[in-house]
């Protein structure tokens, strides 16, 4: 098959997404707004107009009808890209959206331009991904028909992300001291990650435990941010017990999960965060916010512990009790290990969705698409009913 992936092209899970089915032996384009692209992928960077949709799709339909690949189905990745594809198939190429849960969860806080392009563009979609049944109940509360979404994870790498990994040369490159324990936290420092409330639980928690290290994550952020969490932990004066990581490569990434007795994830929204699987995958317990999605994953204790996001006495006092119980550490790792293999295999799911797509361009019949293209017309003269007057930006 020809898939065309419309989305964020320097993004990891739109990366891994793409690395699989090149490996499954299909050709992949991806169209993105990304700067900066995997020179390895077969990615063309276009500028979306959000007030001239034609200019923008000149260059994205000329991409994918081209002789030079001609898309036998094209697939969002982000809702905000679902009105995109859904006008450069011309109704003729199947298309499909893979919702990435801020998307959703946070649709209400878009201008209501944005609200009705998302929704019209799942509505109108052959396929729906999610990563969780309570986004699944979300995509339905909208209208979404339920048949046509299905739950695929972006899966883990489980022969990469494994329990055992030796973390000796890292201790040593982050002068992390012997014998200490280590929290690890790899989300976002974007506000909606919580990071400040992280930060301050663990302060308080050196006062009860001092032996320990937090390492924190970073990535797409701006220089701002981070010189403000970093400002905010040397004012609480545990600057020196932070450990800072900045991107590195992904293959690099089990090593940090593997140095950690304890992961932690507080954030105010999300959906199945991948953080969360690939520490499951390396055998570590997790904290976790206490979201649906979240839920579907982490039964409290039970694998791992449950916190509301602010609620910060409860957070220093479930890390409290993971460092004193190194038993109960190891037995919540041994299950989340399980529960990955069983539940969120990327194999699996890839191989999941590579039968949908095939499905989908099998039955769709040239007599199906040209009633498909009949229909186009009228569709997008009614999503593009609410452009602003003037303007092409």
């Amino acid at each position: 098959m020809r898939i065309c992936y419309i989305g964020w092209a320097d993004h990891i899970h739109l990366i891994r997404w793409a690395q699989n089915f090149i490996k499954l032996g299909h050709k992949i384009l991806i169209l993105t707004p990304s700067q900066g692209l995997n020179k390895s992928l077969n990615a063309f960077t276009i500028k979306i107009f959000t007030r001239n949709m034609r200019k923008s799709l000149s260059n994205i339909e000329y991409l994918i009808w081209s002789n030079l690949f001609m898309s036998n189905i094209i697939h969002a990745h982000w809702a905000g890209f679902g009105d995109t594809a859904l006008t450069s198939s011309l109704g003729i190429i199947p298309y499909g959206i893979t919702v990435w849960g801020s998307d959703i969860y946070r649709l209400n806080e878009f201008p209501y331009e944005s609200q009705y392009r998302i929704t019209f563009g799942l509505k109108n979609a052959d396929f729906v991904t999610c990563d969780s049944h309570d986004l699944k109940k979300k995509l339905i509360s909208l209208g979404i028909t339920q048949d046509k979404i299905y739950i695929i994870q972006w899966g883990v790498d489980t022969s990469i992300f494994r329990p055992n990994v030796n973390t000796e040369l890292l201790k040593k490159e982050l002068n992390i001291p012997e014998k200490a324990n280590i929290i690890f936290s790899p989300r976002q420092i974007a506000p909606i990650y919580n990071i400040e409330t992280i930060i301050k639980a663990f302060a308080e928690l050196l006062k009860k435990e001092s032996n320990i290290i937090l390492i924190q994550k970073y990535y797409k952020t701006t220089t701002e941010r981070l010189i403000q969490l970093k400002e905010y932990a040397k004012n609480l004066g545990i600057g020196n017990k932070i450990r800072w990581i900045g991107t590195i490569p992904y293959r690099n990434m089990p090593l940090l999960y593997s140095i950690a007795d304890i992961v932690v994830s507080i954030p105010f929204s999300d959906s199945t965060p991948m953080s969360i699987l690939e520490a499951m995958a390396c055998g570590k317990p997790i904290i976790a916010s206490n979201l649906p999605s979240i839920k579907e994953w982490i039964v409290h204790g039970k694998n791992g512990l449950l916190v509301d996001p602010m609620d910060i006495n409860t957070l220093i006092f479930h890390m409290l009790f993971l460092l004193k119980n190194k038993e109960t550490r190891a037995l919540w790792g041994k299950i989340n290990r399980l529960i990955v293999l069983k539940k969120a295999s990327q194999d699996v799911h890839m191989r999941h969705m590579e039968k949908i797509y095939k499905k989908l361009v099998k039955t769709i019949s040239w007599k199906q698409k040209m009633k498909r293209f009949m229909k186009y017309t009228s569709k997008i003269r009614k999503l593009y009913a609410i452009d602003f007057e003037g303007g092409n930006n």
